[in-house]
């Protein structure tokens, strides 16, 4: 007994040091679970932590009254919908989905005041969870220190790796030191410096009722607006033309859109779940309130145009073959359903021209461990029909992967071709039906040509200074200044101003359009903007009908000194000797659909536009390989341009969006080749003696 007592004595002495040891060995455990913590969280930062962000943060607040229209016509959209089946059980999606029956009933069931109460604190909703902090993000920043603080240098991080990607920063480099100097900044005049080189205004949309951000003068930025301008910026490098058509698939907030019309963008499609589509719609509607919008159930879902498009991802399947440009995805394909992922890779490949995917390939569960996440490479590949252009890591997000893909055309060719694939060479068209400085002509002949004539023949352009009178000039620009349109009327304005016909017709500009091209010409087709047509590389002659033959020339003409900066009018000398866009050819390389619509060529529902993307890329590739020296004309009042109909040229972009660029352009044929035109028998002769063409078009459309 004696025994076991002293022993109790001596266990109770070394319990408290015991105790102690096991303390001391959880806190450690528990300083190294943090340590890796912090550790994989850095990982998630561009500029790993330091001091504190001295940039102040805060919520959105929307105080927008109460639109009745915009909610019953998102009301209207969503009943349009229909019953949707439940989602996926391997859908990583499907608890965002379900989190949306207070929104969706609200709508449903016309309750349109509660449903505007319930948006204009969206952020603070689960409707928002998974793409733009949702309602259990909301709890956490509005109680705690430390989730604001996290989120204040998220956003901060990705402003300034924002800054880095377009140039207007330098990259932070943790071997060297110093990587957190952006701080020294404010938010405001980084947003201005990458400003300027985005190439629009960058302000955030109205209407973040509840979301958290950083504050600035041009309102609550997160780290999602800056992937959105970023993604923009690179569309714009991807797609020039302003007239592409974008469909983005799975949208999240709708930011993309946003930016995206920000930089001139007409034409945008959002493809997304029906209930996702009710957040974006109403963002979106309220703070482009100029825009013209079309809904779930509304006319022409799919209808080329000035529009964005907001509609429920089952619409996808009806849109027609090749309709877009561009097709983007960000952060959602991989977390798709398999089967789901796939059909929607194959759908991308039948709608769309090109596909850019921003995405992570962690082959991470999904549901369960046995239903991995699926990597895009491997389901294109699986898919078929791409074919990879660049892959790169992306800017704006650690672990995420940009890659550019060309889609293969429903003709089975792919939509990047040959200029050679689309064109003839030009010494195939008979002689006779060619202008006569363009047909081979023995020395005696030749010799028969003045200076003008010479060159012409050599080069496809004249360029005379100072040719047209002052006072036609101001004629014309007096009118012109009335219409307050940078884009300007209609194909046709010279059949309702004399000012024009005067211009157009001024019997000395006639005369040598006559010489040059061996025939009479007539007068049928003005471009009067006063910016930059941004059209992209081209020949004249694939647009007429095959009699033409080349027998059509253009007239440039500049009523103030053009300023490098406003994106001049530019072209290839001697490009009009070289093969010749066959306009059949071009329209075989289109889809179906595209290749039979005829409306009117510069506006949406031609064949011609939706071919612009892939004569530009074949022409740029085509005169890099022949050699063209690109030129641009930069005139002064009343300087004058003509160029051939086989001449490759372009409106360039401007380096400052929106500086003018005043001009009249006007297009001629010879009537010899116009045998459409003599059909019609609607030729009219000016005072001036010159002929145009009548057409039933009115001045403005």
């Amino acid at each position: 007994m004696k025994f076991v007592l002293q022993t109790a004595k001596r266990v109770a002495l070394w319990v408290p040091a015991i105790r102690r040891l096991v303390e001391e060995k959880r806190r450690l455990v528990r300083e190294r679970e943090g340590l890796l913590a912090r550790l994989a969280m850095a990982r998630l930062f561009f500029h790993p932590r330091g001091q504190p962000v001295p940039w102040p943060a805060g919520f959105d607040v929307d105080e927008g009254p109460f639109d009745r229209n915009l909610i019953e016509r998102i009301a209207t959209a969503c009943r349009a919908g229909g019953d949707r089946p439940p989602p996926s059980a391997s859908d990583h999606w499907g608890f965002i989905v379900n989190g949306h029956s207070e929104i969706v009933s609200s709508l449903v069931e016309g309750r349109l005041e509660a449903a505007h109460e319930y948006l204009r604190r969206q952020y603070a909703k689960p409707p928002t969870n998974g793409f733009q902090q949702g309602h259990v993000a909301h709890g956490h920043l509005l109680h705690e220190e430390s989730a604001r603080e996290h989120m204040r240098y998220t956003h901060a991080d990705r402003l300034l790796r924002l800054a880095e990607a377009f140039g207007v920063m330098p990259v932070a480099n943790p071997e060297q030191g110093g990587s957190t100097k952006g701080f020294e900044m404010s938010p405001d005049d980084l947003l201005g410096r990458v400003e300027r080189e985005f190439g629009a205004r960058l302000q955030a949309p109205r209407g973040q009722g509840d979301l958290f951000g950083l504050r600035t003068s041009r309102g609550i930025f997160t780290e999602r607006h800056f992937a959105a301008i970023y993604l923009a910026k690179r569309i714009s490098e991807i797609c020039p033309d302003r007239k592409s058509r974008i469909c983005e698939i799975g949208a999240g907030a709708g930011y993309l859109a946003y930016y995206c019309r920000k930089l001139g963008y007409q034409d945008f499609t959002i493809v997304d779940l029906p209930s996702v589509n009710i957040s974006q719609a109403y963002l979106l509607m309220r703070a482009l309130p100029e825009t013209e919008f079309r809904l779930q159930g509304e006319a022409g879902p799919f209808e080329p145009g000035d529009a964005i498009r907001i509609l429920p991802d089952s619409a996808l399947q009806s849109a027609p073959e090749g309709c877009f440009d561009l097709v983007v995805n960000v952060d959602s394909l991989p977390e798709m359903a398999t089967p789901v992922a796939l059909e929607l890779c194959k759908t991308i490949a039948r709608v769309g021209r090109r596909f850019l995917s921003v995405n992570q390939e962690a082959n991470a569960p999904r549901t369960t461990p046995q239903d991995l996440q699926d990597r895009v490479p491997e389901m294109v590949l699986r898919v078929g029909g791409y074919r990879r252009l660049s892959r790169a890591p992306f800017w704006m997000r650690e672990g995420y992967v940009e890659e550019l893909y060309s889609v293969e055309a429903s003709t089975g060719g792919d939509r990047i071709v040959l200029f050679e694939d689309m064109s003839d060479d030009y010494a195939m068209h008979a002689e006779g039906d060619r202008p006569y400085l363009d047909r081979p002509l023995d020395p005696a002949k030749e010799a028969t040509l003045d200076a003008q004539q010479r060159f012409w023949r050599e080069n496809g352009y004249l360029i005379l200074e100072r040719f047209m009178p002052e006072e036609i000039v101001d004629a014309y620009v007096r009118v012109r200044q009335a219409f307050q349109n940078p884009s300007g009327w209609g194909p046709v304005p010279y059949l309702y101003y004399d000012e024009i016909k005067d211009f157009c017709l001024h019997k000395p500009l006639v005369a040598l359009l006559e010489k040059l091209i061996g025939d009479r010409v007539i007068l049928h087709l003005n471009l009067t903007g006063w910016v930059s047509s941004q059209r992209n590389w081209h020949q004249d002659d694939y647009l007429n009908p095959p009699h033409v033959r080349g027998s059509y020339l253009a007239v440039w003409a500049a009523l103030d000194t053009i300023h490098p900066d406003c994106g001049p009018f530019e072209f290839v000398p001697g490009s009009h000797r070289w093969r010749v866009l066959n306009r059949e050819k071009v329209r075989a390389r289109l889809s179906p659909f595209e290749a039979a619509q005829e409306g009117l060529l510069g506006h949406k529902g031609h064949w011609a536009e939706f071919s612009e993307k892939m004569v530009s890329d074949s022409a740029d590739d085509y005169i890099a390989r022949k050699g063209g020296k690109v030129t641009q004309f930069l005139g002064k009042k009343g300087d004058v341009l003509i160029w051939h109909g086989c001449l490759l040229h372009r409106g360039s972009l401007p380096k400052v969006p929106g500086m003018p660029r005043k001009s009249l352009i006007a297009h001629y044929s010879g009537v010899t080749n116009r045998e459409d035109f003599a059909k019609k028998h609607t030729w009219t002769y000016a005072k001036t003696g010159g002929l145009y063409q009548h057409f039933d078009i009115p001045l403005v459309y």
